[in-house]
C-alpha cells in the first residue's frame, strides 16, 4: 500500500466515522430537540443537520467518489427562517 492509498484510506475512514457519529447523536434526539437553538440567538439544529447534508453530498465529487446524490434538492442555503415556527407540523 503506497503512502497515498495509506492516506485515502484514513481520510475516508475518519470521515465515516464523523458521519456515523453525528447519526448517532441526531438520533436520540427528538422532533422537538432538533427544534431548538443551537445557542440563544442562534440557528436551529435542523438548520445546521440541512447543511451538513448538503455540504456532505458534495464531497463526494469533489473528491472524485462519484456524484452527488441529492443536488437538486441541495440548493444553495440562504440565510435561516431559523427564529420563527416551521410553516407545518413534523
Amino acid at each position: 500500500m503506497t503512502a497515498e492509498d495509506l492516506m485515502i484510506r484514513n481520510v475516508l475512514g475518519s470521515w465515516k466515522q464523523s458521519v456515523a457519529q453525528v447519526d448517532k447523536t441526531l438520533a436520540s434526539l427528538s422532533d422537538e430537540d432538533l427544534q431548538g437553538e443551537v445557542a440563544p440567538g442562534k440557528n436551529r439544529i435542523y438548520y445546521l443537520l440541512g447543511h451538513l447534508t448538503a455540504v456532505n453530498d458534495r464531497l463526494l465529487p469533489l473528491l472524485r467518489l462519484g456524484r452527488a446524490l441529492r443536488s437538486r434538492r441541495c440548493r444553495p442555503l440562504s440565510p435561516p427562517r431559523t427564529r420563527c415556527q416551521p410553516r407545518t407540523p413534523l
